[in-house]
């Protein structure tokens, strides 16, 4: 039914490379009505 992008969060560990990841939610239609789940989607720092 749909995407919606719920934020983005970032980790910069005191040593290694900084995690980016951005939470989506994802809307679909259910059993009683509309559903909604949450997929962590790691996203590449730009260089």
């Amino acid at each position: 039914m749909g995407y919606r992008i719920g934020g983005v969060m970032a980790y910069n560990p005191v040593e290694g490379e900084p995690v980016h990841v951005a939470l989506v939610q994802v809307l679909s239609f259910g059993f009683e009505g509309r559903d909604g789940r949450w997929i962590a989607v790691p996203v590449s720092p730009a260089p």
